[in-house]
């Protein structure tokens, strides 16, 4: 027979629920419990790089780093939201190289993650400067990375998950406001670590207004979408055409988006994915769903709400219809 010996049941914080279950064993030999850190005789839990105390939300001691991020508390855990992120070893977020393409990115959390080097710490807390040159030996652009995973080039910000291209053609990606995961290997969500939950890239409104076809019972006519991406980004594409089959001449669907690879994606790929020319086929009655491609960028999986419909569109969404890029 099965017997539960241990329950655990967590604020989001860390700090357990009292009389969460009559199996609850609290102070039980198993001491490994939120997030997988053990926990001490004096309640704090260990995560390696500092003690971490759940009552409280907070460090017992402050980040050796914590001059470099002057803005938040260095007492702070997982940026007082642990719904959104969480800090695999109580050390500062970090800036990473990647040794083979070059390519810079920010993440959440300080692990060793295989084939890039932290730049952070190679830094040793100084700031992180990119200089770019033309052929000549100018200096073209200055990217500065920033603690909070933002990029300053040229006096501009540059945040939300955008990157920025340099004349080395390597890419550096600000920290994506939306990154869920980050595993203590340092794997991506899905790649090398615990598969990863993620919310929506995008969510869709569609309409479209049909123009009877008598001889094939379809309608063919005019279709818009509105769309916003996880960045607040809203893309408007008032330029389309559907072809297919729906219960009345208007029709339009709801529908929570995500593009189909492990990694989420950077607000530039979802820019590249959204905005230009893009393909989708689906539908459904009351509930459904589809798939859209967008040249050159991949594949996107919808679900959502539907009024009784079938068919294909095609839109255009032009950069004049691009908000809060």
């Amino acid at each position: 027979m099965l017997e539960s010996i241990d329950t655990n049941n967590y604020y989001p914080f860390g700090l357990n629920h009292i009389g969460g279950s009559n199996y609850s064993n609290f102070g039980s030999f198993y001491n490994y419990k939120y997030n997988g850190k053990e926990l001490q005789e004096t309640g704090f839990y260990d995560y390696g790089a500092r003690m971490y105390m759940s009552d409280l939300g907070r460090w017992g001691v402050i980040d050796p780093l914590a001059e470099v991020n002057r803005a938040w508390s260095p007492y702070r855990y997982a940026y007082n939201n642990p719904l959104r992120f969480i800090d695999p070893d109580g050390r500062l977020e970090d800036w990473y190289k990647d040794n083979q393409t070059g390519n810079i990115a920010w993440h959440d959390g300080s692990a060793e993650r295989k084939g890039e080097t932290n730049l952070t710490q190679k830094a040793e807390g100084k700031p992180i400067a990119v200089i770019e040159k033309d052929s000549s030996g100018n200096i073209t652009n200055t990217n500065m990375l920033n603690s909070d995973g933002s990029i300053t080039r040229n006096e501009e910000t540059i945040t939300n998950g955008y990157s920025v291209t340099t004349v080395a053609d390597r890419t550096i990606t600000s920290r994506q406001p939306w990154e869920m995961i980050v595993n203590a290997d340092g794997g991506e969500p899905g790649q090398g670590g615990n598969p990863g939950f993620r919310f929506p890239d995008y969510y869709t409104a569609n309409v479209s207004i049909a123009i009877p076809n008598p001889l094939t019972a379809s309608f063919v006519g005019w279709n818009g979408t509105l769309t916003i991406d996880r960045n607040f980004t809203v893309y408007a594409s008032p330029i389309g055409v559907s072809v297919g089959k729906s219960a009345s001449l208007f029709s339009g669907s709801l529908t929570a988006n995500w593009v189909n690879q492990l990694k989420t994606p950077t607000g530039s790929q979802l820019n590249n994915f959204l905005s230009g020319h893009g393909y989708s086929i689906g539908g459904g009655e009351v509930v459904g769903g589809g798939v859209s491609y967008s040249p050159g960028n991949g594949t996107a999986t919808s679900l959502g709400l539907y009024t009784p419909q079938f068919g294909a569109s095609y839109n255009y969404t032009p950069n004049k219809f691009i908000f809060n890029k």
